[in-house]
């Protein structure tokens, strides 16, 4: 587990400060739960936080009480491959913030294509050289960023690709 460094999580934030509202996010490798956490506390209607390590779990069920999220939240600890591919159901943004530089989201980006809206964003948090597929499904690559040793990655839908 390693957090997200606060200006890191800053700048993600002002990215997706205007599609968070009401929306349904899916934090996988959850850690200490600090992204989905944010989101909600940023107007997300409800986050399902992943992870399979029960000092992570323990860590993110006692923030989401102490932010008072408890009703927004779902609690999952099980492995992310394992719960994404029996995911029942869609988000709006996918957080993924897996270990660096062991070709996980190569395995998972397909994956998460396949449980997200099609308006949606898939958030990827790397190290700096850790390369990504420029596509996973629908789902290309639409920025990047580097802060540091992180770099943010994110994807949306070919039909929904930003203009700016």
């Amino acid at each position: 587990m390693q957090p997200t460094m606060e200006r890191v999580k800053e700048a993600v934030f002002s990215k997706l400060h205007f599609e968070l509202e009401g929306r349904r996010v899916l934090d996988l490798f959850a850690g200490s739960g600090q992204l989905g956490i944010e989101a909600l506390s940023r107007g997300a209607a409800h986050c399902d936080f992943v992870d399979n390590s029960k000092t992570s779990l323990a860590c993110v069920k006692k923030n989401v009480e102490t932010c008072g999220f408890t009703d927004k939240a779902g609690i999952f600890g099980t492995d992310a491959f394992g719960f994404i591919k029996s995911a029942d159901k869609n988000y709006d943004i996918i957080l993924l913030d897996p270990p660096f530089n062991r070709g996980i989201l190569d395995k998972m980006l397909p994956l998460a294509a396949k449980h997200i809206e099609k308006n949606g964003v898939i958030y990827c948090e790397t190290s700096e050289g850790e390369r990504l597929p420029e596509a996973a499904g629908d789902f290309v690559m639409d920025s990047q960023a580097k802060y540091g040793y992180i770099k943010t990655t994110y994807y949306r839908h070919r039909d929904y690709l930003r203009k700016n």
